[in-house]
């Protein structure tokens, strides 16, 4: 056997035993309620909280990376945030356009421009707009669990900035970290012991 097989066969060998003991169940315990995550041999991962009040989920890739443990939820998982698309016009008026993630109109969203506030009418749209590169714009709506803030990117002399806007979802979370590899994991700055 050549060194080249044999170096090859080293590396698969020490991945296969870093990952090996990682499989299995752990939990955290409260005492109104538990949270489960399951790490799989086929890289798949599942998070779920029974606690009244706090029941979530979560499910995505997992993999080993630097002696520690790369969880990535599924995009599905995502939620609470805000994509903001800039498009340059040719007219001399520039509009802002609130739209969710099934891309419906989201009417009467306050937006803060500078200081100064704005209300989307009922197609979810202010027009007739000052914008300008540099401009602070703050969002608040109910279907995100904080404000949004969002600096102007462009210089363009008008405007259409389209704000979609993937709503709170209290039951999906959405996990993109590491943790130390261990007989416990931390998720979400919460414990995890090994149960089986």
């Amino acid at each position: 056997m050549n060194k080249f097989k044999l170096a090859i066969i080293v590396i698969f060998a020490y991945g296969c035993s870093s990952k090996s003991g990682i499989y299995g169940t752990y939990k955290h315990s409260t005492k109104v309620g538990s949270e489960i995550i399951e790490i799989n041999k086929d890289s798949i991962f599942y998070l779920k909280s029974s606690i009244p009040l706090m029941e979530y989920e979560s499910k995505g890739k997992w993999s080993v990376i630097d002696n520690k443990i790369y969880f990535k939820s599924f995009d599905e998982y995502k939620n609470d945030y805000v994509l903001v698309k800039e498009i340059e016009e040719n007219n001399n008026t520039s509009s802002i356009t609130f739209i969710d993630e099934n891309n419906n109109s989201i009417p009467y969203v306050a937006l803060n421009i500078n200081n100064k506030w704005f209300d989307a009418d009922f197609n979810g749209e202010i027009k007739n707009i000052d914008i300008k590169k540099g401009d602070l714009i703050k969002i608040k709506s109910i279907l995100l669990g904080k404000d949004f803030e969002y600096v102007i990117k462009n210089n363009y002399k008008s405007f259409k900035v389209v704000f979609k806007i993937y709503s709170k979802k209290n039951n999906l979370i959405y996990i993109n970290e590491f943790t130390p590899k261990g007989k416990s994991i931390i998720i979400r700055n919460v414990r995890f012991k090994k149960i089986k």
